[in-house]
């Protein structure tokens, strides 16, 4: 799993959607050298996640500060929180789409235990269910219940 997804990764050109419930800081820097070369090949990085202006853990908050402070991602990376403030309703979806064209679906979430310690199962769409996952993903992000995200050194806020 972890293999195919950095693979994944580095496929990007245009754009990379990366959608986990949970993040962590220790799978930031097993997915970094991957990010780097999608961003490096001109890749828009779109993070999904939730847990981020709300809530008491500081995981999700870990990875984004990172990608945050990271130079080669920083300018190329837009963060969103989905979350319905009345029902607290989120998502559970793990998702890695690559330019439209190439996607995972599956079991891991973007942390230690998902890409490395955990036994999980994913698909690797390179069909045209990965333009279907794309335009999905891409109406959550204009629902009422995405709101892009902007940080400061310690805190989160929406825009």
């Amino acid at each position: 799993l972890h293999g195919n997804l950095l693979e994944l990764i580095r496929s990007a050109e245009n754009n990379l959607v990366l959608m986990s419930p949970f993040l962590s800081e220790r799978a930031y820097e097993r997915l970094r050298p991957a990010l780097h070369t999608a961003a490096a090949n001109g890749a828009r990085i779109k993070l999904i996640t939730h847990s981020l202006t709300y809530g008491d853990k500081d995981y999700n908050r870990e990875f984004v500060r990172a990608v945050r402070d990271d130079e080669r991602l920083a300018p190329n990376t837009t963060t969103y929180e989905y979350i319905n403030d009345e029902t607290w309703t989120t998502f559970h979806a793990k998702i890695v789409i690559a330019d439209g064209r190439s996607a995972y679906l599956g079991t891991a979430n973007l942390t230690h235990t998902g890409l490395g310690d955990n036994l999980e199962l994913g698909v690797i769409f390179r069909d045209d269910t990965s333009t279907r996952l794309d335009t999905l993903v891409g109406a959550l992000c204009e629902s009422d219940f995405s709101h892009e995200i902007s940080s400061s050194r310690e805190s989160f806020h929406r825009c």
